[in-house]
């Protein structure tokens, strides 16, 4: 679970963005989820899966997607999609955290790290 520490500054910071009367975060959140998991399953490989689920001895699913394509995968997402507000950001972390997939949850992991202020440390995830 990820840490209180990062928990607690987002929720200091949080400021809802409004279009047209209407929560702008909730279909780009839906919308950025089925993105990354769109983009892990079209790289899916079943042979690496097993490999990977064997190593981490675990019974969650894998898609068999390494570390070199997650990264252009999260690339993409963070050009497709524009972050409004920190609290967009922790509802994209916990959309893509909900997700069956290990790579999913790396890819919550990842998108945190690399959108929270330089100035916060997160060393403790």
């Amino acid at each position: 679970e990820l840490s209180s520490i990062v928990f607690g500054f987002i929720r200091e910071h949080i400021s809802v963005g409004v279009q047209d009367g209407c929560p702008i975060r909730k279909m780009s959140v839906e919308n950025f989820v089925h993105f990354v998991s769109a983009a892990l399953k079209a790289q899916a490989n079943a042979t690496a899966a097993v490999s990977m689920a064997k190593y981490m001895r675990t019974s969650d699913p894998f898609y068999g997607v390494g570390s070199a394509p997650r990264k252009i995968i999260l690339n993409e997402a963070k050009k497709k999609f524009e972050l409004q507000n920190t609290k967009q950001l922790l509802e994209r972390v916990r959309g893509l955290w909900a997700q069956p997939h290990r790579e999913e949850r790396y890819m919550a992991v990842s998108y945190l790290r690399a959108m929270l202020p330089a100035h916060l440390h997160i060393s403790v995830l």
